[in-house]
């Protein structure tokens, strides 16, 4: 098993690499080229990767996780899994507990406020 990159620059460079790798026929994906898919300069990319950023815009983190199709956890901290659950894998939410067990107002405990139902 490969060791898991552990910057958020290290994990950049891997996905651009990734692309690259799953394009046809495969190829590095550039620089250039992600910085021209995401609005900025190449060498901005650069410095991402080369962990020259300190403090990250969530927005901006958002926005690669998006492009590169990773979770944001992943892409920050390596928390995996690195992508999402595809649909079809996905949990039915139907099938979970409730959060809170449904219980009808009227054996709820007296709400200390005095509002009716314990509401």
């Amino acid at each position: 098993m490969a060791s898991k990159p552990e910057t958020i620059g290290n994990r950049l460079t891997q996905l651009r690499l990734e692309k690259g790798r799953g394009m046809k026929p495969p190829r590095v994906y550039e620089l250039q080229e992600v910085g021209a898919d995401l609005d900025v300069s190449g060498a901005a990319v650069g410095q991402w990767e080369a962990d020259q950023v300190k403090d990250w815009p969530l927005s901006r983190l958002r926005q690669l996780a998006t492009y590169y199709g990773v979770r944001l956890g992943w892409l920050i901290d390596g928390e995996e899994p690195m992508r999402p659950p595809p649909p079809d894998e996905a949990v039915d939410p139907s099938s979970l507990p409730p959060v809170w067990p449904a219980t009808p107002a009227d054996t709820r405990p007296a709400d200390p406020l005095g509002r009716a139902g314990g509401q």
